[in-house]
């Protein structure tokens, strides 16, 4: 986090977290909910306004962190702003590399690129999750198709994935160090239960 994040946090302790103001999309977005407007309708402007700033989406992006269990806010300030998720807390890019050597980049929507994979999953939606050394999240939709999955040796493109209900399929990862890594993406009906984040946090009773 940010230096002066951290010293408004040892500054002013104990301010109460607020909910129900943020949310991230499945696009890797911000989202603002204007709720202390006085014509604010929650259920007409339920998804919120995107953020555009740079420098605000930029400052998010590097204090945004999970408390211990496993929801995700933006610490402003002395203030954590909890936020709603529409799919995942973390929505990870493909990158190619420029100089047409092996290897891809996988990078959140924060802007940090993730190191090493720890384990892969798949919803009935046919959405790709991964947990990485940064956290728990989803595979862009526009990127699926950069991903090399096969199923049992065979290949399989990211087109097939809504036919691929009963299939098994593997991941194989070409890091931009040439580190080659395959992962067997399991079954889940509820990512936020098999990553360990929680969706929709809610302040305690």
């Amino acid at each position: 986090m940010d230096d002066r994040v951290l010293a408004a946090m040892r500054r002013w302790p104990g301010v109460a977290p607020v909910y129900g103001w943020m949310r991230l999309d499945a696009r890797g977005r911000w989202r603002i909910l204007r709720r202390d407007r006085a014509d604010f309708d929650p259920g007409r402007e339920a998804e919120g306004e995107t953020i555009g700033s740079p420098s605000l989406v930029d400052y998010i992006g590097r204090n945004y962190a999970p408390d211990p269990e496993g929801a995700w806010y933006w610490q402003n300030g002395p203030q954590r702003v909890y936020l709603a998720l529409e799919t995942a807390p973390l929505i990870y890019r493909v990158l190619e590399r420029r100089d047409g050597r092996p290897g891809k980049a996988l990078v959140a929507h924060t802007g940090f690129r993730a190191h090493r994979l720890v384990g892969g999953w798949l919803d009935p939606a046919m959405r790709v999750y991964l947990l990485t050394d940064l956290g728990p999240g989803m595979v862009h939709d526009q990127d699926l198709a950069q991903l090399d999955l096969s199923d049992q040796d065979e290949n399989c493109n990211a087109q097939a994935l809504e036919h691929a209900a009963n299939a098994r399929l593997t991941l194989r990862w070409t890091d931009l160090d040439a580190t080659v890594q395959s992962l067997s993406l399991r079954r889940t009906e509820d990512a936020a239960t098999s990553l360990g984040f929680v969706r929709n946090p809610q302040p305690a009773v």
